[in-house]
């Protein structure tokens, strides 16, 4: 093959590259924009729903192994507020509930055994319910829990209280 081959064989080639870039881009927004989260909301704290309760949460632990749990409870987070991990702040929300106490859930690193972020729980009756709505989220195992408390509304608006 002669230098003009080559040359179309490479222009060729670099179109076919950005055909695929382009294909790819367009299949990304098409699921991108099928990502229905929905929105609920929590004594005026507008909430948004990742996982909803009997869908399957999956991921990439931090020694690359997959994983997937079915959710039991509504997962998401809470619009504007900041949690200390510097991301919105984390909610699980029983949507079978009716109870208005809000509980807080303080998360260990696995690896430090240190504070890494809280989880808030709304919609459980007692302190063990919401301890529980977190742990069935994870392997028996789990060392990450670092314990429960009761919080007001004050408190969980307190962006200063997420700091740590």
């Amino acid at each position: 093959m002669g230098l003009i081959g080559w040359i179309t064989l490479t222009r060729l080639m670099r179109m076919e590259v950005k055909r695929v870039f382009v294909t790819l881009l367009f299949l990304l927004f098409v699921f991108y924009s099928c990502l229905d989260f929905s929105k609920v909301s929590y004594r005026g704290l507008p909430i948004t729903i990742e996982y909803e309760k009997g869908t399957i949460r999956s991921g990439v632990d931090r020694e690359g192994n997959p994983w997937q749990q079915e959710m039991f409870h509504h997962y998401g987070y809470f619009e504007g507020i900041m949690g200390a991990d510097g991301k919105e702040l984390d909610v699980y929300y029983n949507p079978d509930g009716k109870s208005d106490k809000i509980f807080r859930i303080i998360q260990l690193d696995t690896l430090t055994k240190e504070f890494d972020e809280y989880k808030i729980m709304i919609g459980f009756d007692t302190i063990e319910d919401a301890k529980q709505g977190y742990l069935v989220h994870y392997p028996d195992e789990w060392i990450g829990f670092g314990g429960i408390e009761e919080i007001s509304l004050k408190e969980l608006t307190n962006e200063l209280s997420y700091k740590r």
